[in-house]
């Protein structure tokens, strides 16, 4: 996401500088924010081909990441890196295939994966609703325990995260029952670039002006940072059977 534009600004700064980074530390503490180029060197490439080509080619890793646990902080973030014109990138699992968690302007990477709490599932309204960082696998764990599924299930099920579903659009396997995440999508918050947070009704359908959901999904976090997702939930299959065909040739 950029604190204020980042493709031909040359107000914006690529490096991060020691007062940005002091700030980010009095905010998080010493141990969610990292300068090592050698833990760094992780958020070098998501699954883009070219990206992980580059990463094996010598691409380093970004300045500073830095781990937020809540909304709050994330909007301090976004403040600290917008005072300081610095542009920031928001990542996920880092299994998305189009170089969106990639930080090309340099600045800071913000790793969602702390925000990871299922905040509440309503087994009346048939909803969950969660921080963005939580593993597609685990919130699908915790919904299979009390009978519900998203039935959402991307190839990178293991390895994504619910706000990147979101970020990216994402479609599953079984979204010819279930839907895309357009489908499953009810509501969400999501901290702009300016650092105000939008947070969207938790209502079936609207019929009263744009739908602003839609500004978010497929963003890939150029527009602002998820910080809750609002999801429906289907019951679970009673009984599942997986079949494998082989073709003579």
């Amino acid at each position: 996401m950029l604190a204020d534009g980042c493709n031909g600004s040359e107000r914006l700064l690529s490096t991060v500088d020691e007062e940005t980074t002091r700030a980010l530390r009095d905010l998080l503490t010493a141990a969610r924010v990292s300068t090592d180029p050698l833990p760094n060197a992780a958020y070098a490439r998501d699954a883009f081909p070219l990206a992980i080509k580059a990463a094996a080619n010598g691409k380093t890793g970004p300045q500073v990441v830095v781990w937020p646990e809540t909304t709050a902080e994330v909007v301090s973030i976004v403040n600290i890196a917008r005072a300081a014109r610095v542009p920031i990138v928001p990542y996920g699992g880092g299994s998305g295939i189009v170089g969106g968690a990639l930080d090309p302007c340099g600045g800071i990477v913000v790793d969602m994966k702390r925000m990871r709490r299922v905040i509440a599932i309503d087994p009346v309204s048939y909803t969950v609703t969660v921080q963005p960082g939580i593993l597609g696998e685990r919130l699908e764990s915790l919904l299979n325990a009390r009978g519900l599924t998203t039935g959402h299930y991307p190839q990178s099920l293991r390895s994504s995260t619910v706000g990147g579903w979101v970020a990216h659009r994402g479609v599953g396997t079984f979204s010819t029952k279930y839907g895309k995440v357009d489908d499953l999508l009810v509501s969400l918050e999501v901290v702009l670039p300016n650092g105000d947070t939008l947070r969207t009704r938790t209502v079936p359908q609207s019929a009263a002006g744009p739908d602003l959901k839609r500004l978010f999904l497929g963003s890939e976090g150029t527009l602002g940072i998820i910080t809750e997702v609002t999801l429906r939930v289907h019951e679970a299959a009673s009984a599942q059977a997986k079949l494998a065909f082989a073709f003579p040739r």
